[in-house]
């Protein structure tokens, strides 16, 4: 295993928390580097040592995130639980996903929720095609959970049946 330098280490979780702040605080699309790196009192060249732009440095925030609430999700009621972990912070969620690294971030939750079905079972071609069903559900419920639409009760719920006959 490679030792990081403790110099980096700071450095990109410095980045990654002051994104973190800042897209609790507003849209992704009105915060550019300078706001990041001037929140986390680090230089525009140290931001990119470690993020070729602010869609990979989004979307890292968020699949920290999401593999958190992935890795403490019961088997039995994973989506349930993922479903609401993403809507108690929707709007860091949205923030992501409505900005320039929406794609980047649906891709990896599509990837991290297809190994967590694999790992439970699930064959991969089921396991991919659910995958990516459950985040355009998620996406509906962050856009429904941000204030974009109208609610649709209990969105796991609704995907646990089809999930039943898929995997």
């Amino acid at each position: 295993m490679a030792l990081m330098n403790p110099t980096a280490v700071r450095s990109r979780a410095g980045l990654l928390s002051a994104a973190d702040e800042l897209l609790h605080e507003r849209h992704s699309v009105d915060i550019s580097i300078t706001d990041v790196v001037k929140h986390a009192g680090l230089s525009r060249p140290t931001f990119y040592q470690y993020f070729p732009d602010l869609g990979m440095l989004f979307a890292t925030c968020g699949f920290e995130r999401v593999g958190t609430l992935i890795e403490q999700a019961s088997q039995g009621d994973f989506l349930s639980e993922l479903f609401d972990g993403m809507a108690a912070d929707a709007a860091f969620y949205f923030h992501i996903y409505d900005g320039p690294g929406g794609v980047l971030f649906q891709v990896g939750m599509i990837q991290a929720i297809t190994q967590k079905l694999i790992d439970d079972g699930a064959t991969a071609p089921a396991a991919e095609f659910a995958a990516a069903g459950i985040v355009w559900n998620l996406v509906k419920h962050l856009v429904v959970a941000a204030g974009g639409a109208v609610a649709v009760d209990n969105p796991a719920a609704h995907i646990q049946p089809l999930m039943d006959r898929l995997v």
